[in-house]
């Protein structure tokens, strides 16, 4: 029996250092925000889900300070192939996409001047709702 939980103990540590749904991924994004200082970062992992269901979608909330000019930008676990979208909403109104479903293009970040001080949501979801692990990150840009 020890054997067996041995065994399986060291399969899970295996496999979670393969893996890059973790700190690293946070590292990855923070290293692609060039020009910008780190403040935030929002880790997500999210099941596929069927075509007759909504597509699941993590949510959070932020205040962001009028008058600064924020930059959102997102990064994914290269195991999973899902696209990884991220979006800021004041209330209902969209405000930036990492995106373009007109375009169907993905730019993996957006940056966003606030003109005044609230509460802001960011979504992070997957294209098509396909299966992912990202993690989106804040920063001021100086």
């Amino acid at each position: 029996m020890k054997k067996i939980f041995f065994i399986l103990t060291m399969i899970f540590f295996v496999t979670l250092s393969f893996s890059q749904c973790n700190e690293k991924l946070i590292d990855i994004a923070v290293s692609q925000n060039r020009g910008a200082t780190y403040l935030k970062d929002f880790k997500v992992k999210l099941p596929a889900t069927p075509k007759n269901k909504p597509r699941a979608i993590a949510k959070f909330q932020i205040v962001l300070n009028g008058g600064n000019h924020y930059r959102f930008n997102i990064s994914k676990a290269k195991e999973f192939n899902g696209i990884p979208i991220i979006q800021l909403y004041e209330g209902s109104k969209l405000l930036g996409t990492s995106y373009l479903t007109s375009k169907q293009k993905d730019y993996k970040m957006f940056d966003f001047l606030c003109q005044k001080t609230g509460t802001y949501k960011i979504f992070i979801s997957f294209k098509d709702g396909a299966s992912g692990c990202a993690a989106g990150i804040l920063s001021l840009v100086n």
